[in-house]
């Protein structure tokens, strides 16, 4: 999983851009293996819980997905705030 994350986009320890993976690279990535929608956590006041869903990401890094879909396949994206996004 971290390889293919770490393909996906690269984020250098500099202030420079991500290389971004082409869309024939990322059709590659994701055609190997276990693609995973993560349930983002939010606490009883509706603000995101990076605590809990860190914890989530461990759980899951195990199970060897190739990709991590954050906030993309479980409807709430159109919860968050820029904030939320940001964070």
């Amino acid at each position: 999983m971290a390889n293919a994350v770490a393909n996906a986009a690269t984020y250098p320890k500099t202030n420079s851009r991500p290389t971004i993976t082409t869309p024939q690279e990322l059709k590659q990535i994701v055609s190997e293996g276990l693609l995973s929608f993560l349930l983002t956590d939010f606490d009883e006041q509706g603000d995101f819980r990076a605590d809990t869903y860190a914890e989530r990401l461990e759980w899951l890094a195990p199970y060897g997905a190739t990709a991590l879909f954050a906030a993309g396949g479980t409807g709430e994206f159109f919860s968050l705030t820029h904030a939320n996004i940001r964070t």
